[in-house]
């Protein structure tokens, strides 16, 4: 029994209920105590419940009804056999209509149900492209701002179309892109660059740094002709940096609550960059059930404490957080929990460090 439609009830009438479920739901709205009554109840017997009984619940015994059955087992007493009307063709057709109206009613509202589900996914859909697009319009306005004040004696022309304008904006987020995937080639060319160095540098390992170093300078337009020495001392010194904040990393202890968890500087910043890559909103609602349960949650309870009927959404949140280990999953469909993992804020402290090891070394060249 649907616990909207108990609620909404004014008067509540209990007969004698046996199945587990049912005296279950008994219990928890009379009292624990009607869990075993309400299972020993007579024929006709029944708790109600009124509103203006406050609290009052009464047992109380309803009539049997009689009705004629002309098909009983005939026995000696009198009786009087009822007249009964026959069923007419225009209350057949009445009941027809009605049938069919009900079934067209719950059509449309399975179908209003349906178009409601693909209007929020729409509309989380176009959340997301707008937060990319307010990213990317933003960065388009600092370069075309730079652009514009770039040159003293160049004068800007203020009567240029709309149309200019917006090709201009287009251009450079085009730019914006093409340079944010250099930069991310860059940085895993100077990663795997770092692992093939872990040891101390020999001759022939100078020389691929040597390369390597001449290639970020192109990338970045910065000259290395006759420079040799100077990246030679600008190598070593980012090796001796990194060998000594190396050596320097502390242990992290495993937090003993989830808000110790939370609150860590590199889990904080873990956590925006899964807000980046998939939805902040999911990923937020994700974060939030869990601190608010201290435990385990199901994908459906994440979904229901923000209000959504799918909660495959939910996955927009959950995936980006378990790729970069700040959750672990169990399970599948709308049972899926998702849980905090706390003993992978170690591996995360480590991961942080070396990506700002890797920054530090891609500004010494």
């Amino acid at each position: 029994m649907k616990k909207d439609f108990i609620t909404q009830a004014n008067w509540l009438v209990w007969h004698r209920l046996t199945w587990d479920n049912d005296t279950k739901v008994a219990g928890r709205v009379l009292g624990s105590e009607y869990r075993e009554r309400v299972a020993d109840l007579n024929d006709g017997e029944a708790f109600v419940q009124t509103d203006w009984g406050a609290d009052r619940v009464d047992r109380v015994q309803f009539r049997r009804k009689r009705t004629f059955d002309a098909g009983a087992t005939p026995g000696l007493e009198d009786f009087d056999r009822p007249e009964l009307k026959s069923v007419g063709e225009n209350l057949v057709s009445e009941l027809e209509e009605i049938s069919a109206q009900e079934q067209r009613r719950q059509d449309r509202v399975a179908q209003l149900e349906a178009e409601l589900e693909d209007r929020e996914n729409r509309i989380d859909e176009l959340e997301q492209k707008l937060e990319s697009q307010d990213d990317i319009a933003a960065a388009a306005t600092q370069m075309a701002d730079a652009l514009s004040n770039h040159g003293a004696d160049t004068e800007a022309d203020t009567s240029a179309p709309v149309s200019e304008v917006i090709e201009e904006k287009n251009r450079l987020e085009r730019d914006l892109e093409a340079r944010e995937d250099r930069i991310a080639d860059l940085e895993r060319e100077v990663e795997s660059l770092r692992e093939e160095l872990a040891d101390r540098p020999t001759l022939e390992d100078f020389e691929t740094a040597r390369e390597a170093t001449e290639r970020l300078a192109d990338a970045f337009g910065v000259g290395t002709d006759g420079e040799s020495g100077k990246w030679k001392r600008k190598f070593e010194a980012a090796q001796e940096r990194i060998d000594e904040l190396e050596a320097t990393q502390p242990t992290v202890d495993v937090p003993d609550d989830y808000e110790s968890f939370v609150d860590d500087e590199y889990v904080q910043e873990v956590i925006d960059e899964a807000k980046d890559e998939g939805s902040p909103r999911y990923v937020r609602a994700v974060v939030a059930s869990i601190l608010r349960r201290g435990g385990p949650v199901p994908r459906e309870e994440i979904a229901r404490d923000i209000d959504i009927k799918s909660d495959t959404n939910i996955e927009k949140g959950i995936k980006p957080l378990a790729d970069r280990g700040i959750v672990t999953t169990d399970g599948t469909g709308p049972g899926k929990t998702i849980d905090f993992d706390l003993e992978n804020v170690q591996v995360i402290h480590e991961q942080q460090a070396r990506k700002e090891r890797t920054e530090e070394l891609m500004d010494q060249f």
